[in-house]
Order: structure tokens, then sequence, then C-alpha cells
């Protein structure tokens, strides 16, 4: 569904036009945006929404069959999960809308210095407040799935299926870090990326080894394959964006990394 709007969004170039006047410069300018870039909005924004929403229902309804997660505990998840489909769905507009506010501002700015503020206010969203929700809402949904599974009730025999399953996760963990560290570094938020994931991580090892009556130096990690696909996804995660920075460097005074729209 993602590929799809990114690719039939390219040939719906039938533009929608706005006409309105910069109080910063008193120029008219025109607002263009096009059927494509609305048809990329809704697909992007209910793809990973309906993506997250199928892996929380499964894996709900996989617990609520042996009754090992409470009723209380799926409308507080549930609610999360719509949280964070408002940060996706919020954070694709916002970046959409003010991608073109942006060049088009940044045109502005280059020939009438009273427009600066403005450009610099409109890449902020941009750039960093519009991914900041979308990455936001992803890691929401990870974490939503996650403390779905039960704890200290969840059956501890390891099966050579089950073994098999977490293995496959695990390897799904170490491939979705690395993606989604190129994807915030693309945007800016990757700061905001690394410190949720881990988290997260931090989080539920704490809640599964606590309220589990669980050690750490009995830790069986192919009793769960949520907790070890995370584990794989924040260790990638934090491999790719260490590497990118010693690489490749960050801009001077700020924890920004290059991106690599900027490098390749």
């Amino acid at each position: 569904m993602l590929g799809a709007g990114y690719l039939f969004s390219e040939y719906l170039a039938y533009p929608v036009a706005f006409t309105f006047t910069i109080t910063e410069t008193g120029q008219p300018a025109v607002f263009l945006i096009s059927l494509g870039d609305l048809l990329e909005i809704v697909t992007w924004s209910f793809g990973l929404i309906i993506a997250g929403y199928f892996l929380f229902t499964v894996n709900v309804g996989t617990w609520e069959r042996q009754s090992l997660i409470a009723p209380r505990k799926k409308e507080i998840l549930f609610h999360l999960f719509v949280i964070a489909a408002i940060l996706i769905a919020g954070g694709n507009i916002v970046h959409v809308l003010f991608n073109k506010f942006n060049g088009m501002v940044e045109d502005v700015a280059s020939i009438n210095t009273d427009g600066l503020n403005l450009f610099v206010l409109v890449y902020f969203i941009d750039e960093q407040v519009s991914h900041a929700m979308i990455h936001g809402g992803i890691l929401l949904i990870l974490g939503v799935v996650l403390a779905s599974e039960p704890i200290a009730d969840l059956p501890g025999e390891v099966t050579s299926a089950k073994a098999r399953l977490t293995m496959c996760a695990m390897l799904l963990g170490f491939a979705m870090g690395a993606i989604q560290a190129l994807a915030a570094l693309e945007g800016q938020c990757t700061i905001v990326v690394l410190a949720g994931s881990w988290a997260i991580l931090v989080t539920s090892l704490s809640v599964h080894y606590r309220l589990g009556n669980r050690s750490f130096d009995t830790l069986r990690p192919f009793e769960r394959p949520n907790l070890g696909f995370l584990f794989c996804f924040v260790v990638s995660l934090t491999i790719v964006v260490l590497l990118w920075g010693i690489i490749f460097g960050i801009w001077p005074a700020y924890p920004f990394f290059k991106q690599p729209g900027e490098l390749f």
C-alpha cells in the first residue's frame, strides 16, 4: 500500500492552488499541492496505521483466546494505539503541507530577508516536528504491541517452533532497525528515535523481569519473539546511527546527523 501510493502519486500531477499574502513581507504567494501529494498522505498514513492495527489485534487476539490479557489493559492499549494513529496521520499531513510551504518560503527568503524567520519556522515544522510525530507514532505502536503480551502468566516452555519464530523475529528486527535508522536520519529526528527505542527496550526488560519474577542471569530470549525483535531492532538502529555519525559526521553545534538525501 505504501509503495503503490508513492508510485501512483508521481502520475497524479493535477495541481490544487491557493493564493495568499505573506504578512512578514507583504508579498503575494501561491501554495500548490498536487493530487499525488494528497494520495501520498492517505496511503502512507493509512498504510502504517493498518499495519500497526493488524499487529496489535493479532497479538491481543492470541492472548485473549488463552484468557491471558485483562479487558482493562486491552482498553488502555487501544487508546494508546489511537494516539499513535493520530501522530502518524497528523505527522504525514504536516510534513507534506509544510514541505510545500518550505520550498515556497525559501524562495521568498532568498530575495527578502524579512522572510528568513518565517523560513526557519516552516523548516523546523517540516523537517523536525512532522518527522518526530511520524516516528513517535511508529514507536508507540511498537510499544503497544509489546505491552499487549502477557508477562508473568506467559508459558515458559520453549518449543522448537517458538525458537524458530523468535529467530525469524530477531532477524527481522535487525533489518527493520536499520531501515528505521535511515528513515530517522533522513527525517532529522534521529535523537528522538534513539531515545524512544531505548526507553521502550529498558522499560520492557524491567517490566518483564520484575513483574515476571525473573532475573537477568536466567534470561531465556527464545520465550518471547516480540522482545527478541525489539532487542535486535534497537541494537541495529544504534549501530547504523553510530556508524553513520562516525563516517559522515554531524552538523556543528547541534546533534543533527547529515541526511542521506544530502550525501547521495
